[in-house]
């Protein structure tokens, strides 16, 4: 998976904000994750447009709106790195590798390659498409909660 082993020691992470609280939670997440590689985490500002913490929901999907065409060309390079054979990619969130990878605590993915799982997971989301207009995959979250209490439920999002 490395050229070296200094490369392994010592990984770079990007956190998309500026936010030392994120920031924090990214190096020690990947520190708990692999305890025995450095990291080195480094935040960079994204701009949005909108204040750092939006008041409203307005301000939120100006926020989102606005980084649109900067996700359409991050897009572009994922797709340029993932069509690497010595990169796997690997998305927070997706829940279409959950069944093809080993999840901490039960194991690692340190080698993918030899175990196949690039191409184990390559095309898993097609997986989580809706057919017959039903939803195939079961939701992860059961709806949008605020201030602790369920506002909406997951088939309304």
């Amino acid at each position: 998976m490395f050229e070296n082993m200094a490369e392994q020691l010592n990984q770079e992470i990007i956190v998309a904000s500026k936010n030392p609280v994120k920031i924090q939670a990214a190096h020690d997440g990947f520190q708990r994750m692999f305890p025995d590689i450095a990291f080195t985490v480094r935040g960079l500002s994204v701009p949005s447009g909108v204040p750092d913490q939006p008041l409203t929901d307005e301000e939120t999907l100006q926020g989102a709106l606005n980084r649109a065409p900067l996700a359409a060309e991050t897009l572009e390079k994922i797709r340029n790195l993932d069509a690497d054979p010595r990169i796997m990619i690997v998305i927070a969130h997706d829940t279409s590798v959950l069944d093809a990878l080993p999840m901490f605590p039960h194991g690692t993915i340190n080698a993918w390659k030899e175990n196949g799982y690039k191409e184990a997971i390559m095309w898993n989301w097609v997986k989580e498409l809706p057919q017959n207009g039903k939803r195939m995959a079961p939701f992860l979250v059961d709806g949008l909660y605020r201030e602790g209490k369920k506002v909406r439920e997951a088939l309304q999002l």
